[in-house]
């Protein structure tokens, strides 16, 4: 029997059992749960360490697929200059995501395989630059930009150089224009010419 003292009338009283049943499971519940979930996310460390590159590159592409949205933010959070131009130029690119480079390669900008700058590609599919994971060909933008376009300040000069070194098209820049222009108000609400210049 379990008793507790009332200090009021300075005495015992016993706890009814259902009461001391009722905390004791309580206790028990409290502590299984503990032990399971604690053993469960060393199971889960213990699992994560013993899966291959490959497993874990996987796991990533599953947890963080695609979306326009996220593209437009990690454009934005990798400080790329003329964001909504780059947006526009990928929507292009990728058949508004739907190309099969884009899907086979997660090659978001038709890009071909490096030779003389930084890169993050991994080869070479379909005549064109193959990534592990969409976010890395953002990436490899990125490097692109910095190895070739950091000293063009304006949007003008920026599709000049995509007139005379990227387009395969003739209308592409046209193109290109266009839509930037659309996802300059839409995408990005009009607040693009101070990311250009950082």
């Amino acid at each position: 029997m379990i008793y507790t003292y009332d200090k009021k009338r300075l005495s015992y009283s016993r706890i009814p059992g259902i009461l001391v049943a009722a905390g004791f499971l309580t206790v028990l519940f409290t502590t299984g749960t503990i032990v399971y979930f604690t053993g469960k996310q060393q199971g889960l460390k213990k699992g994560m360490e013993s899966l291959s590159d490959f497993e874990k590159v996987m796991i990533i592409k599953e947890q963080d697929k695609f979306t326009p949205e996220k593209f437009k933010e990690y454009i934005l959070e990798l400080n790329i200059k003329f964001p909504h131009i780059v947006y526009a130029q990928a929507v292009l690119e990728t058949g508004s995501f739907k190309s099969h480079v884009f899907l086979n390669n997660q090659n978001l900008f038709g890009m071909k395989q490096a030779q003389r700058r930084a890169t993050t590609n991994s080869g070479t599919e379909l005549g064109h630059a193959v990534y592990k994971h969409w976010r890395e060909s953002v990436v490899d933008y990125a490097l692109y930009q910095c190895a070739f376009l950091s000293k063009l300040y304006t949007e003008e000069s920026y599709y000049q150089y995509l007139k005379e070194n990227y387009a395969e098209s003739p209308d592409y820049v046209q193109h290109v224009r266009k839509m930037a222009e659309e996802f300059k108000l839409r995408a990005f609400n009009g607040n693009v010419s101070t990311i250009a210049k950082r």
